[in-house]
Formats: structure tokens, sequence, C-alpha cells
């Protein structure tokens, strides 16, 4: 495993997207990232901010975000970056989330230490093993209604992927991704039915939601919250 460089410099040349809503914060974090050689898109406060930026043509190697901002959770945030192949770096004060969606990718408590913080991004940078900046995959982000993107008929699993994700996850029922993903989730299914009997039949953003989850690894950590004590729905 690639070991965690050094803060000084450790981020020359790279671009980093920064998504916070606190403007002192915002502050801070942008002179913190400078100072490690950093150039910084952002801030950007608002989730629907974000997914214009993501889905647009900005060239940024990494992102730091904040789990909540002004208009809501980062949920649809960490998707659209997993989508367009993004690393980031999930800075919270709610555990619970981190562990639901952001399994996969460092997660650190509030109040964050920027030295961590750069160091995790410069190290994400390291194992991705490639100086350039990502640039938005044009199959991979188009505008959508409802999420942020709407998958097109290029995108999904493939055969493999389609069945280790039904292996997994077939047995769910579609009240609990409801609890997950909202009302919308397979609309016109029943609760009650499973994830393998209405998976061919759901609607596109559906089916981005659930991929995307199940390509980063969020998918599991989501659906044990959603059955545990206390959760919506």
């Amino acid at each position: 495993m690639t070991s965690i460089p050094d803060q000084a410099g450790a981020l020359v040349g790279r671009t980093i997207l920064l998504i916070e809503d606190d403007p002192l914060v915002g502050v801070i974090v942008v002179d913190h990232l400078e100072d490690a050689g950093a150039r910084v898109v952002g801030p950007v406060t608002t989730i629907a901010d974000a997914l214009e930026v993501i889905a647009g043509d900005a060239v940024f190697d990494a992102a730091m975000l904040d789990a909540h901002l002004q208009d809501g959770s980062a949920r649809d945030i960490i998707a659209a970056l997993v989508l367009r192949g993004t690393p980031y770096v999930l800075v919270t004060g709610d555990e619970n989330f981190g562990l639901a969606y952001s399994a996969n990718a460092p997660c650190v408590p509030k109040p964050a230490n920027m030295g961590k913080v750069t160091q995790l991004l410069a190290s994400l940078l390291a194992e991705q093993g490639s100086a350039e900046p990502r640039l938005p995959a044009a199959n991979q982000i188009p505008a959508g209604q409802g999420l942020p993107f709407e998958p097109s008929a290029s995108q999904g699993l493939d055969a493999a992927g389609h069945d280790d994700l039904i292996g997994q996850h077939g047995a769910v029922t579609i009240g609990t991704l409801r609890k997950i993903y909202g009302e919308s989730f397979a609309h016109g299914s029943s609760p009650d039915a499973q994830l393998a009997d209405v998976m061919a039949g759901l609607d596109a953003p559906s089916w981005s939601w659930l991929t995307a989850d199940h390509a980063s690894g969020n998918l599991t950590g989501a659906i044990l919250m959603a059955h545990a004590p206390g959760s919506r729905g």
C-alpha cells in the first residue's frame, strides 16, 4: 500500500474540488490546500452547484467535501463523483453517514485535521497512479431529472457486475431500498417486492443510484443503516 506522503508539497500540480458551505472553513481549507501546492476549484457551497461543476468541463483530480450542506446531504455528490471516477475525502460529524455512503473512501471527523486531509488526498492520488487530471466522461454525467444524472444506454454493469449485485442484494425489498433512495425508487413496485424481481424494469434514476452505490461499495452499508432501529420509512 502506498505510504502517506509528507504534507508539504504533497499536492503540487494537482487540482482539488472543495465542497464546503461554511465561508470561514472554506477560506481555511483553501489556504491549507494551496500551501500544499494544490490549485483549488471552489469552495462550492450547495449540492446543485457541486453537481453542475462535476457534470461540467471543470478539470480536477480529487475532491474534499462536507457530508452535509445547507441544501441537504452530500449523497448525490458522492454518487456523481463515483461515476466520474474521482477520488474524494469526506468530512463529517456524522459517523453513520460515513459508514453508509462512504465505505470505500476516507472519512475524516469534524473538526477536520487539515494535515490529515491533505495527506489522505495525496495518498489517494498516488494510489491512482496517474498525474493526469480526470475529465468528465460524456456518457457518465448527462443532465437528468430527479438525480444529478441519468445513465445513457451505454452505461451500466456488465454481466458479471449484474450477477454480483443480484447475488449480494437480490433479496432486499424495495421498501428497504426506498429508505435509502426515497419513495420514487422503483416507482410502481410493491414495497414487499424483492430487487431481483423488479431489477429488469428499474427506471433510469433508480438504476443509476443502485449501480453507483454497488460499484463504490457503499450499498451494503446503506442497507445495513436502513435496517437499523430508528431508520426512516
